[in-house]
């Protein structure tokens, strides 16, 4: 991912907008998905891609009201 943000920037980036990756391991615990969750609601991420999230529906409690795909 690291590696295709930083293609995408060199190329101009989204609308002319540099992307910033922002990751999180959520160690497949609900309490830290949770933290990473609001993590990304506090760095405004636009979207939360890649991965997968055995507590999904913890982290979605904490997107969806943000917003946040």
């Amino acid at each position: 991912m690291e590696a295709g943000v930083k293609a995408l920037n060199a190329s101009g980036g989204l609308g002319g907008k540099q992307v910033r990756l922002v990751s999180c391991n959520d160690q497949n615990n609900p309490n830290q998905i949770a933290l990473c969750a609001r993590k990304m609601v506090t760095q405004k991420v636009v979207a939360v891609v890649g991965g997968v999230m055995v507590n999904g529906p913890t982290a979605t409690q904490i997107l969806q009201p943000a917003g946040i795909p």
